[in-house]
């Protein structure tokens, strides 16, 4: 099919806006992307939905809500089985963590509180800690957005 001088992806991009303001205002839509024209290529554990809850069940959430507000719209939905971890479609088991009410996933380690006393891991949806404060010669500091134990740095005026 040729729409728009030869450019589908533009007519698939306008296509979708359509789509898009139709469900926000309670309209039903058909699925109308197919293998050879419009395709949403969705990543693992996955499938394309053109009525994807507004409101999905995820690590976090793990049943639908009941008074979710947020119309359907086109997306990938988790196959059955799978919950949705941040950017990824994952089995219950490997699920992350709440923790400080931020999501964690699973297998990552963490200091939870500023003082870098207790060292956690998240597996599969349980967090585990130990005793573990910074070592000799390093600080407690958050570097790009992760809290950890760091080299100390030496400036002027800093001794240490």
């Amino acid at each position: 099919m040729v729409l728009n001088d030869g450019n589908q992806e533009a007519a698939c991009n306008i296509i979708s806006d359509y789509v898009e303001k139709c469900q926000m205002r309670g309209g039903c839509v058909r699925a109308w992307r197919n293998r050879r024209f419009c395709w949403v290529h969705c990543p693992a554990n996955s499938m394309y939905s053109v009525t994807a809850s507004g409101c999905p069940i995820s690590c976090t959430v793990k049943s639908p809500l009941v008074d979710c507000k947020a119309p359907p719209s086109e997306g990938c939905v988790c196959n059955p089985g799978y919950l949705q971890s941040q950017d990824a479609c994952v089995p219950l088991a490997q699920c992350g963590c709440l923790s400080e009410q931020q999501y964690i996933v699973s297998g990552q380690k963490f200091y939870p509180k500023p003082d870098c006393m207790k060292l956690c891991e998240c597996r599969g949806g349980v967090v585990s800690c130990e005793d573990k404060p910074c070592q000799k010669g390093k600080s407690c500091g958050v570097h790009k957005g992760v809290r950890g134990c760091y080299d100390n740095l030496k400036t002027p005026g800093n001794k240490g």
